[in-house]
């Protein structure tokens, strides 16, 4: 029914990696058994179920952007320096 190729998302580059989704379970268990751990393309290919992510601490924080504006401090001139 769908196919999505998960690319990184600074280069737009393929992971390696991609989710397959079937209109029933018999059609998910024969891709599994008909295509795991075989040949496609030159590269062998491992076919599961998708398994939940971990949401394990410790990774790589992802930049946003710039931070928002620093609206609530204001600074005085005293007209001396420092």
């Amino acid at each position: 029914m769908e196919a999505k190729i998960i690319t990184d998302r600074v280069s737009d580059k393929s992971k390696g990696f991609g989710f397959v989704t079937y209109a029933s379970e018999d059609e998910a268990e024969k891709a599994i058994a008909e295509m795991n751990g075989k040949d496609l393309n030159g590269r062998v290919i491992f076919v599961d179920y998708a398994k939940a992510k971990l949401a394990i601490g410790g990774g790589m924080p992802i930049a946003r952007g710039p931070p928002d504006p620093v609206d609530k401090l204001h600074f005085k001139d005293t007209g001396t320096e420092n």
